[in-house]
């Protein structure tokens, strides 16, 4: 008796993506922002940035194995390290947030910046981005309104 999987190609286990951290900026125009460290254990930090400096009290936490195993299976289907480094478009407005996404893995390192209109206009940015981020803020229980203020995490 044979036995014959056929994989398609590009397709790789989450297992073999091996995170070593995940670290996630944000910032508005009053440079109010976030800062977000999550190790490959799942181990994370959170806190409130303000004109470059910590502000408030640090989070810290631990994602549950599952749950990270979720994380990086998302970040590996939405094939993170093909995005390009920048997705900036006109017009810039105080209603938006700028992203910074770094991960850090076996495949290397990619940094991508990003900004996202308040009004739900993300046209230039790709929807695995954006997922990916939603991801990473969904794995500490996050909501919208605590990304730019981790005091209620």
């Amino acid at each position: 008796m044979f036995l014959f999987v056929f994989l398609s190609p590009g397709y790789v286990k989450a297992e073999d993506l091996k995170i070593e951290s995940i670290e996630l900026k944000s910032s508005n125009w009053e440079a109010l922002g976030s800062y977000l460290e999550i190790k490959g254990d799942g181990r994370y930090i959170a806190y409130t940035v303000r004109a470059g400096r910590e502000e408030g009290e640090r989070k810290a936490g631990r994602i549950d194995p599952a749950r990270m195993s979720e994380l990086i299976r998302y970040i590996e289907s939405a094939d993170f390290y093909a995005f390009k480094e920048e997705y900036r478009f006109p017009p810039y407005s105080r209603q938006g947030t700028n992203i910074e996404l770094t991960i850090v893995s076996d495949k290397g390192i990619k940094r991508i910046r990003f900004y996202l209109h308040n009004d739900g206009s993300q046209e230039a940015v790709p929807q695995g981005l954006i997922g990916i981020t939603e991801r990473i803020y969904h794995s500490i229980n996050m909501s919208k309104s605590q990304r730019l203020s981790y005091e209620n995490i």
